[in-house]
């Protein structure tokens, strides 16, 4: 058997072959291939294996394959994803715990450190890798089950982070110039969805320890709802594994699990079952029991008080979870919850904040203490009698529901009626829950059955569809959804220009900036054209919405601001163009946004230039871009149709005409070139993510500018910027592809059938482009630059043979 130094020196000799610069294909798989040999040898033993995972040597390895190697040879490698996979981690292997130790903080390191020059195919490469790293169920175990403290907190603090890497390299971009479903996992909802679902699936005795970590995580990172809505139906079923799980996070988790069981579990089942579950799950652990439960109903019954979610229901619920685990017997509380309920009703009357509870509480008291305790102890009938005083009948009327929902308590036979319910249904419902008491209320066990699916219920557990987020309609600290809305339904929504920017400003107020979001596009859509107010204070609300703070989760954020600054671009394209340009070069302004803008320069683009039929701008249509898909054999075209059809579109008028070059692609490229100049650090080419997109967008300008005056002058300084970049960012194979697409668009689209006039004017540019696509071929580059090489070398064959022959 080959001893372990020598192994680590055989190691290192595979990776330098497969990095050596005339290194073939062979020799990649084969460095792939024999350490994983190594370490399912049967021959050797776990200590032997656990050494060498262990030594340096093996994490230089896997920084190896993959900040060196799944570069060079990502095509090539992704018909080999088992083999990269099993370099990460060797689920067959007795050492698979320790190979993930060293995998995931390198992996993470590469995706950190290329950011700035791997290609977009390389990044996303890094970002399925991490998928498997973090969300495959076989390797989420294998972090359950064999975590120490220290290793449980060690992964739960990478595994959180991985959104905010990825978020970071990709900019999280949601249009569909850039953005596509792969991505969409790691946006924080999806992920921890995820994550929570994977977490629930793996719970048992043996993963506790993992279990409670990555709650406490999550929960700090204020992702509670999310955990709440995935783990809740496994909760059900395994109250006292759930109960020690829960328990280090009981105090931050408790709005969030009352918010589900609420507005979720509640309206399917009865009061009485689902507050018997919900005792099981939070009142399980005999050491902690009473300090949660003063917790529970100091939260539900004191802290949430103001939430207009927090209802009778909600009351109801929580009296009965306590009575559920202090006890009751057919008619009667136990001393313990007795005790428990006069205490509280005590303290809500003291603060005079949830006159609901009030009501549900001495549903349970006896008559005697109402009277002797709750009347005497308390300030009850003052608060009424002010409550009558106020000269408001809405107040009075809500003094009137307690006096006479106590009057009916304690005096049956001459119960107080003061005649102002007579006519208030609602309040008389109110009235009536005095005497509801849902912990003797004990109905047939029809409750909704636990919907979990488990991975044999669904082949397709595993597809993007499984990473649905789930739905949050709890979107503050202080508020549930339902305040939310009857808010919204007392704000106004801005109606001038003005009034928007004012609403935008204020960073203080979400709903203020949820609502001005939400009507922006609306806005300007309707100041189109309508006076001058948008163009005078274009400039000012476009810095607001590019600058649109990310820390409110409002629903489809990233789409209202993008149709709000299309709808900005396509109204005042002379006036806010150049100043979102400057944007996009301001050193202050984040990656994320500098992708915002050039997705809304592209969208924008294309809406003037009417390539879509889209009202918005913003749905992509590549049959447009395609062509109309003929099907079957056209037999007879009328004459007359057909020019009636062209003189309907000669009358569409193409608004980037006088835009296009002064306005978009000229202005562009000059921050372009200034910056080059000085190669500043923040300057957009030193990041070859954002330089890709930058190429696209100026790709999009290209061609929208087809049929345009402008045209000539466009493509003569394109020809400039490809000679500039054609051999820097030599290691971006994104970058290339997308100079070769801008190309691929002047012969195929800008000049088709203007063969003579394309080779008599650009004769210099398609000369140097045939070389450096030559050199391309001579360099074995990767598979789809070739294509794409070969395609453009083909079409300027034909245009010198046609030049030629005319």
């Amino acid at each position: 058997m080959t001893s372990l130094k020598e192994l680590q020196e055989l190691l290192n000799e595979l990776d330098q072959q497969s990095l050596a610069d005339n290194a073939q294909f062979d020799a990649v798989l084969n460095a792939l291939s024999k350490p994983l040999e190594w370490l399912n040898d049967p021959t050797m033993t776990t200590t032997q294996q656990l050494t060498l995972v262990n030594d340096v040597s093996w994490k230089r390895h896997v920084w190896n394959v993959f900040k060196e190697l799944v570069p060079r040879w990502n095509f090539s490698l992704s018909t080999h994803r088992p083999l990269l996979e099993s370099t990460l981690v060797c689920l067959d292997s007795r050492v698979a715990f320790a190979m993930a130790k060293v995998s995931l903080p390198v992996l993470i390191e590469c995706l950190s450190t290329q950011q700035q020059d791997a290609s977009l195919d390389t990044l996303e490469a890094y970002a399925s890798y991490l998928k498997f790293l973090c969300l495959d169920k076989h390797v989420f175990r294998l972090y359950a089950v064999q975590s120490t403290k220290n290793d449980a907190t060690f992964f739960c603090n990478l595994l959180c982070s991985i959104p905010g890497h990825l978020a970071n390299v990709f900019g999280v971009q949601l249009d569909q110039v850039f953005f596509n479903t792969q991505h969409e996992w790691y946006i924080d909802r999806k992920f921890y969805a995820k994550m929570s679902k994977r977490l629930a699936e793996t719970l048992d005795t043996k993963t506790t320890l993992f279990a409670k970590e990555l709650v406490s995580k999550v929960t700090r990172q204020g992702y509670e709802n999310i955990l709440i809505q995935g783990i809740y139906s496994y909760a059900r079923m395994s109250p006292d594994i759930w109960s020690s799980v829960l328990a280090p996070s009981f105090n931050q988790l408790m709005k969030a699990i009352l918010y589900h069981v609420k507005e979720t579990v509640l309206p399917k089942s009865s009061i009485y079952h689902v507050s018997k579950e919900l005792s099981l799950i939070l009142f399980s652990q005999p050491d902690t029991k009473q300090l949660y439960i003063e917790e529970f109903l100091n939260t539900a019954l004191l802290r949430l008080s103001k939430s207009t979610w927090a209802d009778d229901r909600l009351a109801r619920l929580a009296i009965c979870t306590v009575i559920h685990d202090q006890g009751f017997d057919s008619a009667e509380l136990s001393s313990a919850s007795s005790a428990l309920v006069t205490k509280f009703t005590k303290r809500v009357i003291e603060t005079w904040s949830d006159p609901a509870f009030i009501k549900h509480a001495i549903a349970y008291l006896p008559e005697d203490v109402i009277r002797y305790t709750i009347m005497t102890q308390t300030a009850l009938f003052q608060s009424v009698s002010k409550y009558f005083d106020s000269g408001d009948k809405a107040i009075a009327q809500l003094g009137a529901v307690i006096a006479e929902a106590i009057s009916g308590k304690t005096d049956q036979e001459k119960p107080i009626k003061t005649g102002l319910l007579d006519s208030d249904v609602e309040l008389q419902k109110i009235k009536a829950l005095v005497d509801t008491r849902d912990i003797f209320t004990i109905e047939d066990e029809q409750d909704i059955k636990v919907d979990i699916v488990t991975e044999s219920d669904n082949q397709e557990t595993d597809s993007d569809d499984d990473l649905e987020a789930y739905l949050m309609e709890e979107e503050s600290d202080d508020e549930g959804l339902k305040k939310e809305e009857l808010s919204k339904s007392k704000t106004k929504k801005p109606v001038f220009v003005r009034d928007l920017i004012r609403y935008l400003q204020d960073q203080s107020d979400p709903l203020k900036l949820e609502i001005g979001l939400n009507a922006a596009e609306q806005i300007i859509r309707q100041k189109t054209g309508a006076g001058t107010e948008l163009s005078e204070y274009s400039i000012e609300l476009a810095k607001y919405l590019i600058a649109f703070p990310e820390t409110f989760e409002i629903d489809q954020f990233r789409t209202l601001q993008q149709n709000a600054l299309i709808a900005l671009v396509v109204a005042v394209p002379e006036t806010v163009t150049g100043f979102i340009i400057d944007q996009f070069y301001d050193r202050n302004t984040s990656a994320g946004q500098k992708q915002l803008i050039l997705g809304v320069i592209s969208l924008a683009v294309r809406e003037l230039s009417n390539w879509t039929s889209s009202n918005s701008g913003v749905e992509e249509t590549k049959k447009e871009l395609e062509g109309p898909q003929m099907v079957g054999t056209t037999v007879f075209v009328s004459k007359r149709m057909q020019l009636q059809k062209n003189n309907q579109a000669k009358t569409q008028r193409n608004r980037l005409a006088g835009l296009a070059g002064p306005i978009f692609f000229f202005p562009l490229l000059v921050g372009w070139w200034e910056g080059a100049q000085g190669r500043i650090k923040y300057w957009v080419g030193n990041n070859n993510v954002l330089a890709e997109r930058f190429i696209m967008t100026l790709n999009v300008i290209l061609h929208c500018s087809t049929n345009l005056p402008d045209k000539r002058n466009i493509v003569k300084e394109y020809f400039d910027f490809v000679s500039s970049m054609r051999y820097a960012n030599q290691n971006s194979l994104g970058i290339k592809k997308a100079l070769l697409f801008g190309i691929d668009t002047i012969v195929n689209t800008s000049y088709k059938d203007q063969e003579v006039y394309l080779i008599q004017h650009y004769t210099k540019e398609l000369s140097e482009t045939k070389d450096w696509l030559e050199v391309i071929m001579e360099n074995n580059s990767e598979s789809t630059l070739q294509e794409k090489a070969i395609g453009i070398l083909v079409r300027l064959s034909q245009i010198a043979m046609t030049a030629s022959h005319d």
